[in-house]
């Protein structure tokens, strides 16, 4: 087994007991790991935005507006699921 399938296989199995972890919490624990996580990508500096920057050569007015983004829907995806919205099946 060559390294980027031993590297690509313990990612797995780390997802998978990440998974494993969240089924079993509540609820309400759910809601509140994604707004820590919103908050914790919000308290990133510039270091992320200088980062994504060299990767990606978007500007960084572009990055910090997708930044903002990203953790309005952490925490619009966190109220949904405290709110039980998530488990309404809509038909299109």
């Amino acid at each position: 087994m060559n390294q980027s399938q031993v590297y690509l296989d313990e990612r797995i199995r780390i997802a998978a007991e990440a998974f494993q972890f969240l089924k079993s919490t509540t609820i309400a624990q759910r809601a509140a790991f994604m707004h820590a996580v919103a908050t914790e990508i919000e308290g990133l500096g510039p270091e992320l935005l200088e980062t994504a920057h060299a990767e990606t050569a978007l500007p960084l007015p572009r990055l910090t507006g997708e930044k903002a983004r990203t953790v309005g829907q952490w925490r619009s995806y966190a109220n949904a699921v405290a709110m039980g919205i998530y488990t309404e099946a809509a038909s299109i």
